[in-house]
């Protein structure tokens, strides 16, 4: 049991050790996978019972919604081949973050239920379809054909811890800000405890935003 731990530890080192001189683009979009990663898991756990709770949907209707929400991440990203085609990487990244950033603001922010599903339907799914598979593309772009399997692999790890920190991160907010006594008055509106959560993966965009505008447009 302690040689096969020895040998997988080697193994685990020497791939971090095959990322030694990968140009600092590779680590940017390792941040942003765990940026976005955190935004859309934290999201997609409270989707459903934010829009039954603040907004009033039925649980059939919230449901729909979610699953719209999902289809046209698929729809958008099958139409948006071209469109990163020509944009390239970097700037794909720098748009699709924008987007997400300030369709994460309005879905946190507004009472209203047109402004929601827009954003959930149109800005969200569009921002998101220029973000995580442009990501995968950079990491093939970034990596030599030695290290491209570690590299990926580590993409893939990156994604589940941010999902397994979102958990714990909705569970407090939604514990604490449960009450409307706890909730956050801001101008005298109240952010409820999924609309914290939503809040904290839109700072984390807001971060994502910051690394995708300093991307360079390389390929290895």
């Amino acid at each position: 049991q302690q040689t096969s731990s020895n040998v997988l530890l080697h193994k685990v080192l020497d791939g971090f050790h095959s990322l030694q001189g990968s140009p600092s683009e590779l680590w940017k979009c390792y941040t942003l996978k765990f940026l976005d990663s955190y935004a859309y898991f934290s999201f997609s756990i409270i989707f459903t019972l934010f829009l039954t709770s603040d907004f009033g949907f039925s649980d059939v209707h919230a449901g729909t919604i979610y699953g719209a929400w999902g289809a046209l991440i698929t729809l958008f990203g099958l139409l948006a081949g071209c469109i990163v085609d020509n944009l390239g990487v970097a700037r794909s990244l720098r748009v699709g973050f924008v987007l997400t950033f300030v369709s994460r603001c309005m879905i946190c922010f507004t009472t209203s239920r047109t402004v929601l599903l827009f954003n959930v339907c149109g800005l969200l799914p569009m921002g998101s379809c220029l973000g995580i598979p442009v990501l995968a593309t950079g990491i093939r772009r970034y990596t030599t054909s030695g290290n491209r399997g570690f590299a990926f692999g580590l993409f893939y790890v990156i994604m589940n811890v941010a999902a397994l920190l979102s958990g714990p991160v909705v569970d407090a907010c939604t514990i604490f800000f449960k009450s409307a006594e706890n909730a956050v008055l801001v101008e005298h509106y109240n952010l409820t405890g999924y609309r914290i959560v939503i809040l904290t993966g839109t700072v984390a965009n807001f971060v994502a935003v910051c690394f995708a505008a300093t991307v360079r447009e390389i390929k290895i």
